[in-house]
């Protein structure tokens, strides 16, 4: 049976050449300075620079090209009932024959939950990332959504000994921290120098699962000089440090102690650290443990599988076990913490859960902010919870949340480790990019090294000198240059059900249906006379109150039979035009007499039509 995402692949729009998966595809604006310019390292981000979420990064050299992360986002408020946003991949197809790997930062949504599409376009390289993170991946491929088992083989394991030679690039990978163990960082040395992508990344002395970043190892490359650091700005509006996971544990603690009755606990599924947390002192307070929710299971079990979880399978509580236990010796670890419209805990807060309820003797503990541009989802599921009786603590009210990102003071101690020739933020809204390099110039670097980009824009680093070679020592970061390169396409592409596309066309209707409601007119009329049949047939959704129907509608029928009748007097005059005439006419009329834009729609339905009229 064909995967949602295969059926994308035989639906997505025809008319974006750019996507379409042939040989023949047309080439791309970049190849002419490509053929223009040799040893040029060019860097374009597809996705993460101007969002939080879906991160691409793009590095190529000469003919060799390599891709860091692969992610999704979330929807957001322009986007009603879409699924999910991915970057815009038509320039990675378009070179598919000079793409040698996807290197994975780490295992979290936004970094690769749009490696199945990418999978599903033929792309097939090498993806490379930790133990964790292609366990994750792994399992997401094989899922009941996407069904991608043949390229499972393509996953790869690498850890921080791990050197691989991918064209002119050799990669090299080095320990971060962040709310998901085993994050890597990404070393890229190029025949003009080395280029390092930090991922999302905290400097922690003290993590719950991992090491701490190997702050020697960037000493060395430091001293050994650095092209270019792209760094992780999703914190740049922090000045303090960010705390340790450690630091949240006496809080938990306190919290376990005081609920009288079942602890529903929500976090990142991928967030392991947390989940440990949650383990351990559910096992300190007498609490047995259930998972609820299909991602909180997934990401579990490939933790508990490579040792990062501690947790015996046999001891699980059933859903039944959760309901019918001991409430104050139950503890749950649930997903939703972000209010996501098919989430556990949401469904749990709109008491639509097949299994659970909301009991007022429990303690649901959000262990998680809300992503931004998710606020609204987040706060209306903790009112729900609220109004269900629930105790719902969250991080505005303790702190039972630490960030995996690193503020600007940790920006600032990677740039005086690795002391980079050029610097570009990454991984942000516009904001966020832009406080990332003030703060790169206040702390010291020349302003006009310190570069911004959003998706889609390129940056290239070159010599511009044909008689000069990469490899000239200590002259080659001092003498590099960098320019603005060519852009590339870097829409926002969206999953609907079974549809991958960049036709915004439709959400911008299903905004207008949000907002206005929808009135559609239909008029019968005599197809060889042109007179209407009848009056016409006026039915609204979510755009008339009561009170003013009847007179909306007679005002609207006497103002398209007029206007139908001076048109279809004229010569030539097509269905076509009179409709789209009458549009305008009842636009007008909701504009004038309700102060409203409700979505209209007109069809004309001639005598002789068998169409639906609607």
């Amino acid at each position: 049976m064909p995967s949602a995402q295969t059926n994308a692949v035989n639906t997505i729009n025809k008319t974006r050449q750019t996507m379409e998966l042939n040989d023949k595809a047309p080439a791309d604006a970049g190849d002419a300075i490509r053929d223009s310019a040799r040893n040029i390292l060019r860097v374009t981000p597809l996705g993460g620079l101007g969002d939080i979420g879906k991160n691409m990064m793009v590095v190529e050299y000469d003919e060799d090209m390599v891709l860091i992360d692969a992610g999704s986002m979330f929807p957001v408020e322009e986007t009603p009932g879409i699924r999910l946003m991915i970057p815009d991949l038509a320039y990675v197809l378009d070179n598919r024959e000079r793409l040698r790997a996807v290197l994975l930062t780490h295992g979290h949504e936004d970094h690769i939950g749009a490696l199945p599409f990418l999978l599903e376009f033929g792309i097939e390289v090498p993806i490379y990332g930790s133990d964790l993170t292609i366990g994750i991946v792994e399992s997401k491929l094989t899922d009941r959504d996407y069904q991608l088992f043949e390229s499972v083989r393509q996953l790869r394991t690498v850890d921080t000994e791990t050197v691989l030679q991918l064209g002119a690039f050799e990669a090299e990978f080095f320990q971060v921290n962040h709310s998901f163990p085993s994050s890597l960082g990404i070393s890229l040395n190029t025949p003009l120098g080395r280029v390092i992508h930090t991922g999302d990344f905290k400097f922690d002395e003290n993590p719950v699962l991992g090491r701490p970043i190997d702050v020697n190892r960037l000493e060395t490359w430091g001293r050994e000089g650095i092209l270019l650091l792209m760094a992780d700005s999703t914190n740049a509006e922090e000045d303090l440090a960010t705390s340790s996971e450690i630091a949240i544990e006496d809080k938990l603690q306190e919290l376990f102690e005081e609920a009288a009755g079942r602890i529903f606990f929500s976090t990142f599924a991928s967030n392991t650290a947390r989940v440990q947390q949650v383990l351990n002192l559910a096992e300190r307070n007498g609490r047995q443990v259930g998972l609820v929710g299909s991602s909180m299971y997934r990401y579990t079990e490939n933790a508990v599988k490579l040792r990062y979880v501690d947790l015996d399978w046999n001891n699980l509580l059933s859903d039944q076990d959760i309901d019918k236990g001991e409430p104050d010796r139950i503890c749950v670890l649930i997903t939703g913490s972000q209010g996501e419209e098919l989430s556990a805990l949401n469904r749990l807060s709109l008491d639509n859960h097949r299994f659970h309820q909301v009991r007022s003797d429990d303690t649901v503990i959000i262990s998680a902010t809300p992503i931004p541009g998710n606020e609204k989802n987040y706060y209306n599921m903790v009112n729900r919870l609220f109004r269900r009786g629930a105790n719902v603590i969250y991080a505005d009210l303790a702190d039972i949340h630490v960030s995996g990102h690193g503020s600007l003071r940790e920006n600032a101690r990677m740039l005086d480790l690795l002391s980079p020739r050029f610097f570009l933020p990454v991984h942000g809204e516009y904001r966020h990019l832009e406080l990332n390099r003030r703060a790169a110039v206040e702390h010291g670097m020349p302003e006009q090294d310190v570069l911004i980009l959003e998706d889609g824009g390129c940056l290239e680093f070159g010599h511009w000198n044909r008689d000069f070679e990469p490899g000239d020592g200590d002259a080659l970061l001092s003498r590099c240059l960098v320019r603005e390169g060519e852009p590339v396409s870097a829409e926002r592409i969206v999953v609907d059900g079974s549809v991958v596309s960049d036709d915004h066309g439709i959400l911008n209707e299903r905004r207008l249906l949000r907002d206005g409601g929808m009135l559609v007119c239909v008029v019968n009329y005599s197809a060889r006379a042109w007179e209407m049949r009848g009056s016409p047939v006026l039915v609204s959704r979510g755009a008339l109150y009561r009170e003013e129907q009847r007179d909306f509608h007679n005002l609207a029928r006497q103002a398209v039979a007029k206007r139908f009748a001076a048109m279809a007097g004229n010569p030539g005059t097509k269905a076509s035009d009179i409709e789209r005439d009458l549009v305008r006419v009842l636009r007008r009329i909701c504009r004038d007499e309700l102060g409203r834009n409700p979505f209209v729609v007109v069809k004309l339905a001639a005598d002789n039509d068998v169409s639906d009229p609607i």
